[in-house]
């Protein structure tokens, strides 16, 4: 299901890279974008470079979509970028549990987080965001932490810790 409103997607038709037989080069894909979002792109990127065995790949997604930026840890896709003309979108898919605690935590926006209501009415809980700000971006890259640490303790790869508030300083 695709959020609307405020967090709208861009239509298929806007995507020049929808030829299988023709994949761009990442710096066409970032020039597309334009400097904002190809700057919030790279703060997306920057702030996912922790998560451990974390791969970047371009892969085609069909006709409507194109090629895409698709981000895995392991055999697990965590999320895809969908990069057009001067907007970043993301599409990631969350089962029950994960958008529950994802609902519940103070570190995911409002806006993200009506999304993924409207998502759960969707069997497959799929959830495509528009990232048009610097605090969007910061609160999806929380998602997908979120995401890559119930899926890897899922996967029998290590104890999924709760987030922790900051300490406070005195």
């Amino acid at each position: 299901m695709h959020a609307s409103g405020t967090y709208g997607v861009i239509t298929p038709a806007e995507n020049p890279f929808r030829d299988p037989h023709a994949k761009p080069r990442w710096a066409e894909l970032t020039r597309l974008a334009g400097d904002r979002a190809a700057i919030l792109f790279e703060d997306l990127r920057r702030r996912l470079a922790g998560i451990d065995g974390l791969q970047e790949e371009l892969f085609y997604a069909g006709p409507d979509d194109g090629w895409l930026p698709r981000y895995k840890a392991g055999e697990q896709v965590l999320f895809s970028a969908h990069i057009l003309p001067g907007a970043l979108e993301a599409s990631i898919e969350l089962e029950a549990p994960l958008r529950d605690r994802a609902l519940a935590s103070p570190r995911v926006a409002a806006g993200i987080k009506e999304a993924l209501r409207r998502a759960a009415l969707a069997p497959e809980g799929n959830v495509r965001l528009r990232l048009s700000s610097a605090s969007l971006v910061r609160s999806f890259a929380r998602l997908v932490l979120m995401k890559s640490r119930f899926d890897n303790r899922r996967q029998g790869g290590g104890q999924c810790h709760p987030e922790t508030p900051p300490r406070s300083r005195r």
